[in-house]
């Protein structure tokens, strides 16, 4: 989401640095206005393997798990979605992420 000059990559946890790919498939004016871009997105982002270089998303998958349950005081299992959460994803998909501003 862009919030005037700002980029929100909202929910992402990235575990390697991919920036320069992400950045080449945004629009810029021109290379300069890209690089600069980049460059701030650099200094405010750090991939989980800068500061884990082992984890694996089976181990951030197990921290999110464990974090929710002990915050919530539940137990988390995995399971599949149900019919009317596959659903709601289809309609989301088709009526809000297929189509641009």
């Amino acid at each position: 989401m862009w919030k005037e000059d700002t980029l929100l990559q909202q929910g992402s946890l990235p575990l390697d640095d991919r920036a320069a790919e992400f950045f080449d498939m945004l629009r810029y004016p021109d290379t300069a206005a890209r690089r600069e871009a980049l460059t701030l997105y650099c200094q405010k982002m750090t991939p989980l393997h800068t500061l884990k270089p082992t984890a694996s998303w089976d181990d951030v998958a197990e921290a999110f798990q464990s974090g929710f349950s002990t915050f919530f005081e539940r137990t988390f299992e995995p399971g599949e979605l149900s019919s009317s959460e596959w659903e709601l994803a289809y309609q989301l998909a088709q009526e809000k992420y297929s189509n641009n501003p």
